[in-house]
């Protein structure tokens, strides 16, 4: 346990302080715990396990994993991972809370508004085409007009 004492510690990047401090004990109680010149109370094990989300599996017999996951861990991991900004994460979080009934709503919903989404881009789409290729034809026609109309003149002038 000596060694995973301080495992721990240094896997949350605390000092002996900083972790004492946590667990409301002196910094020497924390360097005799990890020296093995003091044993650890059930009351500093229960603390250990529940302030750091520790396995207390882990903290006495090693068998992994160290630390147990929380739901708040995994949405705050999530927070983290995607970027998620206040609403983001409210709204994952409101949604998680729902029954399945309600979450099947949410989601048909949801990609209604997708698809829909994805209609009105594709018709964005298809103007931008019609507009670019108006905007060519529009180019052609009169450049087709003005090489008619020299093809005029010059004839015009022969002609005198």
């Amino acid at each position: 346990m000596i060694e995973r004492l301080k495992k721990i510690r240094t896997a949350l990047n605390l000092t002996q302080s900083e972790f004492a401090e946590q667990l409301r004990l002196q910094r020497n109680t924390i360097s005799l715990l990890e020296t093995g010149k003091r044993n650890p109370s059930e009351r500093t094990i229960y603390d250990i396990c529940n302030i750091f989300n520790v396995s207390k599996e882990y903290l006495l017999n090693g068998t992994e994993p160290m630390f147990t996951q929380t739901y708040s861990d995994t949405m705050e991991q999530l927070k983290k991972e995607f970027n998620l900004d206040e609403f983001s994460f409210n709204l994952v979080h409101e949604y998680l809370k729902l029954d399945p009934a309600q979450r099947e709503k949410v989601r048909d919903f949801f990609y209604r508004v997708v698809e829909l989404e994805s209609d009105e881009q594709e018709e964005r789409s298809i103007q931008q085409e019609a507009d670019e290729f108006g905007a060519l034809a529009r180019e052609q026609f009169i450049a087709e007009k003005r090489q008619e109309s020299q093809t005029l003149s010059v004839k015009k002038s022969d002609a005198s």
